[in-house]
């Protein structure tokens, strides 16, 4: 069972990814055309990256009882939160402290 919380935990890291590489896709192509906007190498790269960790999710979900499986999602608002804060230098205010927080906390709560 252990390697299919690590398969679900690279997951995760490749769902972080695969959101701010989208987001980055978004804020260099805004003022593009319609189609370089949707088709540029961000965009289909996230939008890949996606379709892997759909597949990879599929896998696991397989294995794991649902209540273990329902960890990986909010893990992954956390990793894009800190990842859209390091590599996009998004600004972390206070209210976005108070709301991922509460995320962790009712991930904690769930699990006891």
């Amino acid at each position: 069972m252990l390697k299919y919380f690590l398969i679900g935990y690279i997951g995760v890291f490749l769902t972080a990814i695969a959101q701010v590489t989208l987001k980055y896709g978004a804020i260099k192509k805004a003022s593009s055309g319609f189609l370089t906007f949707f088709l540029n190498t961000y965009t289909l790269l996230g939008y890949g990256l996606m379709f892997g960790i759909t597949l990879i999710n599929l896998y696991i979900y397989k294995y794991l009882d649902i209540k273990y499986a329902l960890i990986f999602l909010p893990s992954s608002y956390i990793l894009v939160f800190l990842f859209s804060s390091v590599i996009l230098k998004e600004k972390i205010d206070r209210s976005k402290i108070i709301q991922y927080s509460i995320i962790l906390l009712g991930v904690i709560i769930f699990n006891l």
